[in-house]
């Protein structure tokens, strides 16, 4: 299976084979080649509606009407291809993106047809990453190969793109673009952070990072390796890759393409197993380590035990992180012989996901967290006591009391977190 990345006439990319899921980077890749292909297209120039049609039951339909609105509403004068979302369950209305077909043809020029399983835009595609944090709102940015891409991925659907081509990186243009980017989705869009993704070369950009803590109070992430004998910084190289397989929707494939994978009969059955098995470890290991940034936990374990416990857990619609919080729950209720305060559930669940800590003490009415956080930089303490801070204002929100005997040992460069809740 390959994924490939379509940038300005060149492309790269990786390719994933075996179950070993043995990976292997591709500098260059000329031409298309006969096995299943994700394309990921770095393009700038689409357009962009969000349209209301009449309701339909053919999907067909649906395509041929919004298809043919968008061309009218922007006065295009060529033909185009489309993929949509709908923006509300209530009403049909559809955000719609189009690419022109005669730029998209040229991109796939020489592939077969029936070996493209998704192609997308790197917009969508670093997006995509948004899938490792259910139910979130995560601003996604990746700076890399002489590109700035911008996606929020907002409760399952992107709500937001911006890219640029750049020939050099200026401090000052990123700070300005990144944090315009945050306060236009804040104050103008109305949206509310989870937190904020620096990926590609911006990993490594502590003072961007410290930036939008102190400005915006947003938890500030970078993402680690899940992939073995890959280092964190090639890892962030090519994120839009990764995103691209785990990336749900805004696929371009034509009609023409899907029926010429029918026609073939491809065994996409097999390459399904091959990335349903691949995901578990890219969420438990990002989506297990949800707290601040640069402290994503790292897998460790077997993979296929992995992989096992967590099927099983999702037939149960149950995650590896709720089993523990429950577990731990039940176990230390059993020692409340009087009146054991379940209204303490939500706020316990809210610290555990969100500081990794799995143990604590449950009296009668309350609950209190010791753990010690050791950081290697003083800009990530900082950025631990932003989140602290946050999570405290979110407690106190949801009703309950809180206590924060935190403080910070400057020496150790460590936080001994020392927090209680009570209903």
């Amino acid at each position: 299976m390959l994924v490939l990345f379509w940038n300005r006439g060149k492309v790269f990319g990786l390719r994933l084979k075996g179950k070993g899921h043995k990976l292997t980077f591709l500098n260059k890749v000329e031409g298309f080649m006969e096995e299943e292909t994700y394309l990921c297209i770095n393009h700038y120039d689409y357009f962009n509606e969000e349209l209301e049609i009449p309701p339909v039951k053919k999907e067909n339909v649906r395509e041929l009407l919004l298809k043919k609105e968008l061309i009218q509403r922007l006065g295009i004068s060529s033909d185009v291809v489309i993929t949509y979302g709908k923006v509300s369950e209530e009403e049909e209305k559809y955000e719609v993106y189009g690419l022109g077909r005669d730029f998209f043809e040229s991109v796939i020029e020489g592939a077969k047809r029936e070996f493209l399983q998704r192609i997308t835009l790197s917009l969508f595609a670093l997006g995509g990453l948004g899938e490792l944090f259910k139910g979130k709102s995560i601003l996604l940015c990746y700076l890399g190969f002489g590109n700035l891409i911008l996606s929020f991925y907002n409760k399952g659907r992107i709500d937001f793109v911006r890219g640029f081509y750049l020939e050099s990186a200026e401090e000052s243009f990123l700070r300005e673009v990144v944090g315009t980017s945050v306060g236009y989705l804040l104050d103008r869009r109305g949206r509310s952070f989870d937190g904020v993704v620096l990926g590609g070369e911006l990993a490594e950009k502590e003072d961007l990072a410290e930036e939008i803590l102190t400005l915006y109070q947003i938890p500030t992430f970078t993402l680690l390796s899940f992939v073995k004998n890959l280092s964190d910084r090639e890892f962030n190289q090519y994120l839009p890759l990764f995103g691209a397989l785990l990336l749900k929707n805004y696929d371009f494939t034509t009609k023409e393409i899907q029926e010429g994978r029918k026609a073939l009969k491809i065994l996409k059955f097999a390459t399904n197993l091959l990335i349903l098995s691949f995901l578990p470890l890219i969420s438990y290991t990002l989506y297990g380590g949800f707290t601040f940034y640069s402290n994503f936990l790292e897998l460790i374990g077997e993979k296929e035990k992995l992989s096992k416990s967590l099927e099983s857990l999702s037939r149960l619609g149950l995650t590896q992180g709720d089993v523990k919080y429950y577990s731990q729950y039940l176990k230390d209720l059993k020692g409340v012989k009087e009146n054991p305060n379940l209204k303490l559930l939500n706020g316990v669940k809210l610290i555990m996901e969100t500081f990794q800590i799995d143990s604590f003490k449950l009296e009668k009415n309350s609950c209190r967290f010791k753990k010690e956080f050791s950081f290697n930089s003083y800009t990530r303490l900082k950025a631990f006591e932003a989140l602290l801070k946050a999570t405290e204002a979110k407690l106190r929100g949801m009703g309950y009391r809180v206590k924060n005997r935190s403080r910070i040992i400057l020496e150790k460069l460590s936080y001994d977190f020392d927090l209680e809740i009570s209903s």
